[in-house]
């Protein structure tokens, strides 16, 4: 007898739902996907971008299997799928149109694929929260995936957080699998995935124990009366050792595959990755990362993924459900949702700890955070119904109701929140509009002073880009140099020879200005400079926030620095209401939305005047 439609509807709504919304998380994500105008604003992309350009088919197929090779990316920092990824579907597309193969095409391309990558995460999320927590808690959980602010803004650009995170929501999809049946299939298929997303980024390392944990649930025996948990363990993994480690062998050769270079040019390989270590630990000192000096390990995390990953009401929630589910599993063992559990408590106890903080990194975990959220407040939703049914109406309906409450103000919150942030899009990069008004205001030959560490303004390109034709004289100089006499004259010459000064972003001012300690005179320089005493005055301080319906969400990246304020910046403060939210990761704003500050000269001080300035 066929099945009643009304009643596949009532079984598959959930699903009928997930289709409806994923056209919806796309667009989200490709909006204002051209949003720097092809100028390679985030430098990790850009760098991507540069190393895929350069990859090509060797004339002699010898030297393939060499570290010769020009299919060696000679770049390490991540892994080569994503850069073969690219490479080939540039290639194929080239096949159609030439310029496809150019990287003033291609980066659209590799910005679709974010985007992709990042709408598969949605749909991943809800196949793993079905799986282990029902259909409604999985259109919840995808439902908090589409609208968080982190996913919506590294989809616009071609880095590998978006695809590194779609694998590890996959693997441990299939790693519940493998601690349900134990079939080698599935085994075999996690090791697929886990070898792909380790070709991805090597942060994926940590899914080593996603696999340990999933075959050991499986094997876990039942208890025994009196038995040591060790000998439980011991009996487990001897049952699954062999399926265990063809999981591992078959993650061991899809990377292989996927990353040939890693063996057969593992001294640069190795060289890379541990760079990249040492620059998560804080073994080695990068400019790039002094702006972590003093932070709270996993303090400054979780604030960063409370107020401007999710926004607060989600983030509130996600942190109260991984908290949840732990003290639930700790009562109560389940195997699904031993294995879902770690991943997110392994990677937030790794990253978390890290020297280097960026925001990107949280990105892995936000799913994990979501489906928390939805898996708590759907059973609690649950149990609240049979309360009312089994112990009155009244107290239990009111609650109920204030549940329901809830999660209608984290949805309209966060929800707020996505469509303000694409207010970022909307508007011309800050950077251009920089441009923009030096090439106005500035006359050609102009002295323009600008900081190393940091991407110089005007932008060059031709002003159909929004770059500038005019030619300007450009002096760039180290903030980061050490203090010394030499240092301090050439500062002096700098600021002398200038007619204008830019600051870009807040790169080295703000690292600086917390570290005066450090860098004496540098941060006397910000100081006086922020104070116009320099003979310098700030005339342009374009910025773009997220912002809609006249409510402006301010990330101040000069929040809490010992900076004067000019004139300018408290004039140009956003009209209506605004959010103070204090200062987000620097690699939050600086990519898509920073705010450059443009000081012209209006006084020419005498060089003893400026040493006095500048000398404490």
């Amino acid at each position: 007898m066929p099945e009643c439609p009304s009643h596949w509807i009532r079984q598959h709504w959930t699903d009928l739902a997930l289709f409806g919304l994923l056209p919806g998380a796309f667009l989200l994500r490709i909006y204002g996907l051209d949003w720097d105008h092809g100028f390679f604003f985030h430098p990790d992309e850009r760098q991507i971008l540069m190393v895929v350009a350069g990859l090509s088919w060797p004339r002699d197929p010898l030297t393939l299997l060499t570290p010769h090779s020009p299919l060696n990316p000679h770049f390490f920092a991540y892994g080569s799928f994503p850069i073969y990824l690219l490479r080939l579907l540039s290639s194929l597309l080239a096949v159609w149109r030439a310029e496809w193969a150019s990287m003033g095409r291609f980066y659209l391309l590799g910005r679709l694929l974010s985007a992709f990558f990042d709408t598969l995460t949605v749909w991943s999320t809800y196949l793993l929260a079905r799986k282990v927590h029902g259909r409604f808690a999985a259109i919840l959980a995808a439902t908090f995936v589409i609208f968080t602010v982190l996913h919506i803004q590294q989809a616009h650009f071609y880095t590998v957080d978006t695809l590194l995170t779609v694998l590890v929501v996959l693997a441990v999809h299939k790693a519940v699998d493998v601690a349900r049946g134990g079939r080698l299939r599935d085994g075999l298929m996690l090791g697929v995935i886990f070898g792909m997303a380790l070709a991805t980024k090597v942060s994926a390392l940590p899914l080593i124990a996603v696999v340990i944990a999933a075959w050991l649930a499986f094997g876990w025996p039942q208890p025994r009366k009196g038995e040591k948990v060790w000998l439980r363990l011991r009996s487990a993994w001897h049952q699954v050792q062999s399926k265990a480690l063809r999981t591992l062998g078959m993650a061991a050769g899809c990377f292989v595959l996927l990353q040939p270079y890693a063996v057969i040019d593992g001294y640069h390989f190795a060289l890379g990755v541990g760079q990249e270590i040492a620059m998560a630990r804080g073994w080695f000192d990068f400019p790039y990362t002094r702006q972590y000096i003093g932070t709270v390990p996993y303090l400054y995390h979780a604030r960063q993924i409370l107020l401007f990953a999710m926004g607060l009401p989600l983030g509130c929630l996600g942190f109260s459900g991984l908290l949840w589910l732990f003290l639930r599993q700790w009562r109560h063992f389940s195997r699904d949702e031993a294995v879902l559990m770690v991943w997110p408590v392994l990677y937030m106890a790794v990253n978390g700890g890290s020297h280097a903080k960026f925001i990107r990194y949280a990105l892995p975990i936000l799913p994990f955070l979501s489906l928390a959220a939805a898996a708590m407040w759907v059973k609690t939703w649950d149990m609240l119904g049979k309360a009312r049914r089994n112990q009155g109406r009244c107290p239990a309906l009111l609650m109920r109701w204030a549940w329901g409450l809830l999660l209608c103000g984290v949805l309209l919150a966060t929800l707020f929140y996505a469509i303000a942030f694409l207010n970022v899009y909307r508007q011309v990069h800050p950077w251009i509009q920089a441009t923009a008004w030096l090439c106005q205001h500035a006359p050609a030959g102009s002295s323009i002073l600008t900081e190393y560490w940091d991407d110089p303004l005007p932008v060059q390109g031709g002003i159909s880009r929004g770059g500038c034709p005019k030619e300007y004289v450009f002096i760039t100089i180290d903030m980061y140099a050490v203090d010394t006499e030499a240092r301090l004259e050439n500062l002096l010459d700098s600021i002398e020879a200038s007619n204008y000064i830019v600051l870009s972003s807040q790169r080295l001012y703000a690292p600086i200005s917390r570290l005066s300690e450090c860098y004496p005179i540098a941060s006397r320089y910000y100081q006086r400079l922020f104070a116009e005493e320099l003979g310098f005055q700030l005339v342009a301080a374009p910025a773009v926030y997220p912002q809609w319906l006249g409510i402006t969400l301010l990330d101040n990246p000069r929040h809490g620095l010992p900076l004067p304020s000019p004139l300018l910046l408290v004039a140009s403060q956003p009209k209506g209401l605004v959010l103070h939210l204090g200062q987000a990761d620097e690699s939050f704003t600086v990519y898509d939305h920073p705010q450059p500050l443009i000081f012209a000269k209006v006084t020419r001080l005498s060089r003893e005047e400026l040493r006095t300035l500048l000398v404490p």
